[in-house]
């Protein structure tokens, strides 16, 4: 209702279907788009200097050479960011509108498949589960992965897939869909003596599994890192939950489902307005009422029209259309303030 876009956690959608079946309202929808749209606005312009790269302790702050260093290394890093291929505006855009919706948004930002840069992505919650250490940081992501077979040969390479993979692409079904997980973990959680030159400040290790192999050809690729490669935002979190929450979905929601039942029996008693239910005289009717313009409706030759009308429209009460008009936008306008107004990222 919020975001219909992302109303795919329990099932799959074709690509580009519509989402929007019994959705009365899109006022709510507006609302937490135009949230999600002023996080970029007001926090990540590309002419303005939104980061900074700064060092510790503040005393070295104060060091000419070092700051002339550092401005350097910022805009050395925005280049990096806003290069072609990185994908840091779509990824970001993605991630703004899952961080508003259900208060959390899990993005990647590891090197590209050439290693000639950075390349940003956001995951869809649905694949996503991740672990806090015992400081209540996020070390450990675990990410299901379902694409076609070809991609995988591109990312993996065709030699590193496993024997059943390379058998099923040699036969021509390229197109068929593999699943891989993903791990993310610090280093010390795994055994790394088949690891090759593992780098001493080296924290983190990535494994890539083949969830339908069960043996050591199970890992079609290792990599490490020297800082965290996953982004986990969360709006606000409650002890003892992994999972951030938003006010948007915790406050505005009940609103949104209050509009959205307002519109749809506006609808229905516009329609019953322009296209009554009717009643008629058993026996006295020849055939189907033909509703249409310039439709004729025959009665029967024997039918005593003394008795009454044969056919006539079914009356029944309901709230005038204009009363109905109001309380919509009455409704609209809370959903606006608490979306909005309510909403302020911690």
């Amino acid at each position: 209702m919020l975001h219909p876009s992302r109303a795919d956690f329990t099932g799959k959608w074709a690509d580009a279907t519509e989402r929007y079946d019994n959705l009365y309202s899109v006022e709510a929808a507006i609302q937490r788009r135009d949230l999600a749209d002023s996080l970029g606005a007001t926090m990540r312009t590309d002419d303005a200097d939104w980061m900074n790269i700064v060092a510790r302790p503040d005393d070295v702050m104060d060091d000419h050479e070092a700051l002339l260093w550092l401005q350097m290394a910022t805009k050395r890093q925005k280049n990096v960011i806003y290069a072609n291929g990185a994908n840091f505006n779509r990824c970001m855009k993605e991630s703004d509108n899952d961080y508003v919706t259900f208060g959390t948004s899990v993005i990647s930002h590891t090197y590209n498949r050439l290693g000639n840069g950075l390349l940003f992505r956001c995951h869809h919650l649905r694949d996503c589960a991740w672990m806090e250490n015992s400081e209540g940081v996020v070390d450990q992501v675990y990410r299901k992965i379902k694409e076609p077979l070809y991609k995988h040969a591109q990312m993996f390479g065709y030699a590193n897939l496993t024997k059943k993979w390379r058998e099923a692409i040699d036969a021509g079904n390229e197109f068929d869909d593999r699943e891989v997980i993903n791990c993310v973990a610090p280093i010390e959680m795994y055994e790394t003596d088949k690891l090759q030159a593992i780098p001493q400040d080296t924290r983190f290790i990535s494994l890539y599994l083949a969830t339908d192999q069960k043996d050591e050809d199970c890992i079609l690729a290792e990599n490490v890192f020297k800082s965290f490669p996953y982004r986990v935002r969360r709006w606000e979190t409650v002890s003892g939950e992994m999972a951030g929450r938003s006010p948007v979905a915790e406050l505005a929601l009940p609103d949104a489902r209050e509009l959205n039942a307002v519109e749809s029996a506006l609808g229905r008693g516009v329609e019953w307005k322009i296209d009554p239910p009717r009643v008629a005289q058993h026996d006295a009717i020849i055939g189907d009422i033909p509703i249409e313009a310039g439709g004729i409706t025959y009665l029967d030759d024997d039918y005593d029209a003394r008795t009454g009308d044969p056919l006539k429209a079914l009356s029944f009460r309901s709230l005038a259309i204009r009363l109905d008009r109001d309380f919509g936008s009455s409704t609209c306008s809370v959903v606006e303030t608490r979306s909005l107004t309510a909403c302020k990222p911690v």
